[in-house]
């Protein structure tokens, strides 16, 4: 994955923005690039957890990461601290549906 930065002007005033692009060329969206963190202790204990409703941290300064219902990815079992697994959690109506 090849990391870079750049000065862009929105509305007249400078932000940094960073673009993430996987070793195929593809440019990652920012949707793509969200990482939510689950309060489970392994990835196991997650995957345990289908049929129930997610535990779960959210990471994003502004607007929220988690979905009732559709697909995102998650770390655990801190997202800020500690970081030993990852997995796209799939919701629906607001239950885990699916582990991967």
């Amino acid at each position: 994955m090849h990391v870079g930065t750049g000065l862009v002007l929105v509305k007249n005033e400078p932000k940094v923005l960073l673009v993430l692009i996987l070793t195929s060329g593809t440019l990652l969206t920012l949707e793509e690039t969200k990482m939510m963190g689950a309060s489970y202790e392994t990835k196991k204990d997650l995957k345990a957890a289908i049929g129930q409703s997610l535990r779960y941290v959210e990471t994003l300064m502004f607007g929220q990461e988690y979905k009732a219902d559709g697909t995102f990815c998650v770390v655990g079992p801190c997202a800020y601290t500690n970081r030993k697994w990852y997995a796209a959690v799939t919701m629906v109506n607001g239950l885990i549906s699916k582990v991967s």
